[in-house]
């Protein structure tokens, strides 16, 4: 028995019933401009936050806070400080002098601080603190304040300080201390977040349980960043305060 040849149907020669036909589509509804979908709403951009103004240096003094470190920092910040406007020179070693005294006095009366230091390295560095700067024989400050630390980039990559901020982790309230010999922000375990003499040339950052931070004076990918007894000591090139203006 010989076997029969199959061939595929010549579709050239088959005529589409109508419902078929009916779903063609160049006879789909979506075509059909009585049924076409009116296009989506775009929604409107966001507007982009201004950048912050750093009011009161001279244009001449050394910077350490930048307005690109500023507009990284300022999502940390809470609400009453994200929204200032600017930021005002309260003391910078260069304005002022290198006095605690004057640091003090020209912080008296703010509420709120960012502390900038740049080291003799060109590493910048610092603290949010929700209170102003004081001499007191015990801890105080809230849990809004950090520690923050610059990673700097290189002019090849064309791309601004990226600013890693270390928040308050509640495991105690070793917030700011502030003694005539010096200042020191977060601790426990014997060590401090962040600590610098009185006489504004050294100072220390090791990684403390208040705010979990790695030493804010080693560049990012250093080994010792996430060792948990880490310690690393710095000297200091320039230190700025800035506080908030509405």
């Amino acid at each position: 028995m010989g076997l029969k040849k199959y061939s595929a149907p010549d579709s050239s020669q088959e005529s589409l019933p109508p419902s078929a036909a009916s779903s063609s589509p160049d006879a789909s509804p979506d075509r059909d401009p009585a049924h076409a979908q009116p296009p989506q709403a775009q929604p409107p951009p966001q507007p982009q936050p201004r950048p912050v103004q750093l009011l009161g240096r001279k244009d001449d003094a050394p910077k350490v806070m930048t307005a690109a470190i500023a507009a990284q920092l300022r999502p940390a910040l809470p609400v009453q400080q994200r929204l200032a406007k600017s930021w005002r020179l309260v003391y910078s070693m260069d304005q002022h002098g290198i006095s605690m005294n004057t640091m003090l006095a020209q912080c008296a009366d703010e509420k709120a601080l960012i502390l900038a230091i740049k080291d003799t390295n060109n590493r910048v560095f610092g603290a949010f603190v929700d209170e102003a700067l004081r001499l007191s024989p015990t801890f105080y400050g809230q849990g809004t304040s950090f520690l923050w630390k610059a990673f700097r980039s290189s002019p090849q990559a064309r791309r601004k300080d990226a600013v890693r901020c270390f928040k308050y982790t509640g495991q105690n309230e070793y917030f700011i201390l502030c003694d005539p010999d010096f200042v020191a922000i977060g601790g426990g375990r014997g060590k401090f977040g962040l600590w610098f003499k009185g006489d504004f040339l050294h100072g220390s950052s090791a990684c403390c349980p208040t705010f979990n931070n790695q030493p804010l004076c080693l560049d990012p990918n250093h080994p010792k960043n996430d060792e948990p007894d880490a310690q690393q000591e710095f000297a200091i090139g320039h230190l700025e305060l800035w506080a908030f203006s509405a």
